[in-house]
């Protein structure tokens, strides 16, 4: 069958047994036996479907079979010997009846048959003996309950994928699909023998070993849970990203609760049905069985409590009896030091760190965030203009929003207000923006609402915010004592503070709380309400503000405010020391942000005290020497802290690295390193930077480059400009465009010189754009050809230096085939002197420029090349005022053609040319033009007969080349008089027949100027004037012998 009718048939429970089943079948159940039954018999015999509804029929029998066993183990919540019995005699006897019809319906197996019949029936007689197996029908009946549960499971995980990251910003209910804002986040292994190794976000489920647990490990808002989500979002839509499709059952387990200490707790939470019917041994048995495939999710291992480590403990220990449980743990790096303490001795732990989201990906995540606040109505600010914004940034300033949480916190503060985020440099300014935000919309809501102004007791709205403030700071102490006790909820005490505050200016508890916290519903035996910071890193946050107030009003030391957390216990500090990590990170950006005065006071204390929280990472200490904003004169004394706690194995520096460490790196030695640079690098930084390590005598590598073939493009010029002044390469191999950087090109360029480094291009084609950038590469570059493929577009300016270099290296500039248009005739007018050109195609109209064409046929003619007239029937040539056609056997050619033509068919061959011109012919040109003829020897025809007036002077120069036998004189007074003898003497030169149609008296003026020259002429008509004196009438006869 195929792969649909295959899905078709078999649900995925089904297909996962028989996928993973001996291909005898003998592991498979009786619904998925008789279900495959049911598929041949169907695909076999196409009318089998009436078989299974008739009782005679053997399909029927079957059936009749498979659900009388169903019902005694999923029906029956007990059952003893004797009804067992009876039930067994039951199924004996149908089995009988099977085998019996089965004997009707293949005679020629009776014998097998009836062997196969007794050896079941000898079965049964052994099973009857023996005594109950209460234990087993009980597993089984368990196993079926919690089976039957999968549909109806996956339905309710659906809310899983739906998030809303900082949902307490908005009034309303939206939640956003994770799918549709999901990003590629970057993750990579951290493992002793193959760290930094890059893993796609697809793979994780595939890591997860069957010996081990797999650790997600990023620091606060780095997109664990998120990453969690779209795991369980994957499973319930069929597991088409993250290959989930091989679990049964996937348990997302949250630290943060407070009430889960087992695993049958946890059951009981996600599938309340089952834990309605099976106690807890019942679940620990059932998920022991090794046809469930179960993953549990465990997140955020750093905001474990007493009841939730016990828990994990319980599900580290299943993991390590059964290897079809799988494990996948979140963290943050504070944290996973405890996490190998603890499950390190037991299992293998396979580490994964999550590194925030690539740079490349970070506005896709903007624009799809924003976007969908844009539609759930929480935003009405432009997300194009977001994105610009985000593009405007520093490297060093992106390297903020490179966390999923920051990102999310840019977009909401955008929403509603695009002034916020200009100014905003640290993590600490992010939350505190968001903070004035939400205080911001309290007041407002608390003044538009007339229910609640009815019951305040002030009048003046800064009584409002000093109650504001006042709720805040009892917001603020309850999260620090909340983050000491492990929890993500305001106990009572700390309810009971804000609502004291609240009642005493009669403000309702609601309105303020609202602002500041989540209402969040569970269960502990009963349904309770709690408030909930709505995110670990805003817990963080409100507890570096409660610290700040206590150092800065009362004087406190920072330690002393921890250990007095901690009664004082200076072993209890330093044990859970660890937990303030990122509050403390928080908290130098907090200082920095109200006075940089207070950062040097307390700066220096903040980075001790965050050296024995166990920062391993660069990334944060360069965030924390950043978020400091410390100043140039206090530089030396935090670096002098910090440098020492760098780990330089491996060490590598990325654009967002370079302004931090061209000052951090002064006080430490590194024997080598790796420069991942790219051209959004600031040049000034990475020149110090550079300075500071060729001081150090350091090892320098570029990333991703190969020194024995190494290769520059585009994005590689600016940052590479600085880098190979340090770096010595041997060769390199050119590859960029006018994209670009063409300021830093020539500082490349010179640096490539100085190192006595040779450039190679093999082959290069060269385009409009290219002609200002290579007319400066080409100098220094070796190219054995190029194609040029350029245009009057191309920079004329630039041309010849290009042109001249090419000269100098004795490069072949091929050309295969050229069309020239009028726009061309400059550029090419200098450019084929230097190609070899087989053949031009030339397609110019009367717009061309005469000086530029002149030249460009010299340099055609001097090359021999064949030229060509574009889109033209060489055999039917025409040329009329708008174009050139030019036929090589017969050209026509008019007035407007006369001025390229007489330059144009210099070097053209032309056997002959009809001439169709008027009066208004320009006559020096076609003076020029018949010159050319003349020379080229080539017949001129003309396109009328009759001569008239206006062709006068035209003809006098045309008839000149022409050979005519006969002429039709149509002409009047009106013609120009000097030019008719002129024109008579060619007629008699050519032995002319003139024919002169009427003479009148008007006309006999001119006749005069033939002055008694003997012409053989006839005169049709003679119409004089008596008036006229005729005696200068003489052709040399009288009047009275002409034929009249």
């Amino acid at each position: 069958m195929t792969e649909s009718q295959y899905k078709d048939n078999f649900d995925g429970t089904m297909r996962r047994v028989i996928e993973d089943s001996p291909a005898s079948g003998e592991e498979y159940d009786i619904s998925l036996l008789i279900k495959c039954l049911r598929v041949l018999s169907y695909y076999y015999d196409r009318d089998s479907k009436k078989k299974w509804r008739n009782d005679i029929e053997l399909e029927s029998k079957c059936q009749k079979l498979a659900t009388k066993r169903n019902d005694i183990f999923h029906s029956f919540a007990g059952i003893d010997y004797l009804n067992m019995k009876k039930e067994i005699e039951e199924i004996e006897l149908l089995i009988n009846d099977i085998f019996s019809t089965l004997k009707l319906r293949f005679p020629s197996e009776v014998s097998e048959i009836s062997i196969k019949n007794k050896e079941i029936n000898d079965q049964i007689k052994d099973i009857l003996k023996q005594p109950l197996a209460e234990q087993d029908i009980k597993f089984y009946r368990c196993q079926m309950i919690l089976r039957g549960q999968i549909v109806s499971y996956k339905n309710r995980c659906k809310s899983f994928g739906k998030i809303k990251i900082l949902k307490f910003l908005t009034d309303s209910n939206n939640l956003h699909n994770v799918k549709l804002i999901f990003t590629e986040i970057i993750i990579e292994k951290s493992n002793r023998f193959n760290k930094n190794t890059p893993v796609k976000y697809t793979d994780i489920m595939s890591l997860v070993s069957e010996y081990g647990i797999l650790l997600l490990d990023s620091e606060a808002g780095g997109g664990k849970s998120t990453t969690v989500n779209f795991g369980v979002d994957d499973w319930t839509e069929g597991g088409k990203e993250m290959n989930t499709t091989r679990f049964i059952f996937i348990f997302p387990m949250m630290f943060k609760n407070p009430y889960l200490s087992t695993v049958g707790d946890l059951i009981g939470e996600l599938l309340p049905e089952v834990k309605a019917k099976m106690g807890n041994d019942d679940i620990m048995n059932c998920l022991a069985d090794p046809s469930l495939n179960i993953l549990f999710l465990c997140d955020g291992y750093d905001e474990r409590n007493e009841k939730s480590t016990k828990l994990f403990n319980e599900i580290c220990t299943l993991k390590e009896k059964h290897k079809h449980i799988k494990v996948i743990v979140t963290s943050r790096p504070e944290a996973v030091q405890e996490l190998y303490n603890t499950c390190g001795s037991r299992l293998k732990i396979d580490h994964l760190k999550i590194k925030g989201i690539h740079e490349s990906k970070r506005k896709e995540f903007l624009k799809k965030y924003h976007d969908e606040m844009i539609n759930s109505g929480d935003s009405k600010e432009s997300t194009e203009d977001l994105l610009n914004f985000y593009e405007s940034c520093s490297a060093q300033h992106k390297d903020l929003y490179r966390l999923p949480i920051n990102l999310t916190m840019l977009s909401w503060l955008w929403g509603r207000n695009p002034k916020l985020v200009k100014s905003i440099k640290s993590a600490a300014g992010l939350y505190d923006a968001i903070l004035n935000m939400l205080k911001d919309k309290l007041v407002n809501r608390v003044l538009t609402n007339p229910d609640v102004m009815s019951q305040i007791n002030f009048t003046f709205i800064t009584e409002l915010i000093n109650l504001i403030v006042s709720f805040e700071c009892k917001v603020f102490n309850a999260s620090l004592d909340a983050l000491k006790s492990d929890r993500m909820f305001i106990d009572k005490i700390g309810v009971d503070s804000m609502r004291n505050v609240c009642r005493d200016k009669g403000v309702p508890f609601s309105e303020l709380q609202g602002a500041f916290l989540l209402v969040t519903l569970q269960w502990n035996i009963k349904l309770q309400a709690h408030l909930e910071i709505p995110h670990k890193g805003f817990l963080d946050f409100y507890a570096a503000k409660c610290i700040e107030s206590k150092i800065t009003r009362e004087g406190n030391k920072i330690k002393d405010i921890l250990l007095e957390l901690y009664g004082k216990d200076h072993k209890e500090y330093m044990k859970n020391i660890n937990k303030y990590q990122n509050v403390l990170q928080l908290l130098g950006g907090i200082l920095a942000l109200r006075d940089p005065s207070l950062v040097e006071q307390y700066g220096q204390e903040i980075i001790k005290l965050l050296i024995k929280t166990g920062i391993r990472n660069n990334k944060q200490w360069y965030t924390v020497y950043c978020d400091f904003n410390i100043s140039p004169t206090a530089a030396e004394k935090f670096a002098n802290l910090i440098a020492p706690h760098l780990d330089l194995k491996d060490f590598i520096i990325k654009d967002s690295d370079v302004d931090i460490l061209s000052t951090l790196l002064k006080y430490v030695n590194v024997k080598s390193l790796t420069m991942d640079i790219t051209s959004s690098v600031n040049l000034v930084q990475l020149s110090a930077l550079m300075d500071t390590l060729s001081i150090q005598k350091c090892a320098i590598k570029i990333a991703n480059k190969d020194l024995n073939n190494f290769t520059i493009s585009d994005d590689d010029v600016k940052a590479h400009s600085i880098l190979l002044k340090y770096v010595n390469v041997q060769s390199v191999k050119l590859d960029i465009s006018s994209a670009a950087d063409l300021p830093q090109l020539p500082s490349l360029i010179n640096v490539l010189r100085n190192n006595k480094c040779f450039i190679n291009i093999n082959d290069l084609t060269i385009k409009d754009a290219d002609v200002e950038v290579l007319s400066t590469l080409l100098e220094y570059t070796n190219v054995q050809s190029v194609i040029l493929d350029i245009s009057s577009a191309a920079d004329l300016p630039q041309l010849p230096t290009l042109i001249n270099v090419l000269r100098n290296n004795k490069c072949f500039v091929n050309i295969n085939d050229l069309t020239i248009k009028d726009a061309d005739i400059e550029v090419l007018s200098t450019l084929p002197k230097y190609t070899n050109v087989q053949s031009v195609t030339m397609d110019i109209c009367s717009s061309v420029n005469l000086v530029q064409l002149i030249a460009l046929m010299e340099v055609l003619k001097s090359k021999k090349y064949m030229i060509k007239i574009a889109n033209k029937d060489l055999n039917n040539f025409t040329i009329n005022d708008a174009e050139c056609f030019i036929n090589i056997n017969d050209i026509t050619i008019k007035d407007t053609d006369m001025e390229v033509l007489s330059t144009f068919l210099k070097y053209i061959n032309v056997q002959s040319v009809t001439m169709d011109i008027s009066s208004s012919v320009n006559l020096v040109q076609l003076i020029t033009l018949i010159e050319v003829l003349k020379i080229k020897k080539i017949m001129i025809k003309i396109a009328k007969k009759d001569l008239n007036d206006a062709e006068v002077e035209a003809l006098l120069t045309l008839l000149k080349y022409t050979n005519a036998q006969s002429v039709t004189i149509d002409i009047n007074t009106t013609a120009m008089i000097p030019q008719l003898p002129s024109l008579i003497d060619v007629l008699r030169s050519k032995i002319c027949t003139i024919n002169i149609l009427k003479i009148t008296g008007n006309t006999l003026l001119w006749i005069s100027s033939i002055n008694k020259k003997a012409i053989n002429a006839s005169i049709q008509s003679v119409v004089i004037d008596s008036k006229l004196d005729l005696s200068f009438l003489c052709f040399g006869k009288s009047i009275e012998t002409c034929r009249l």
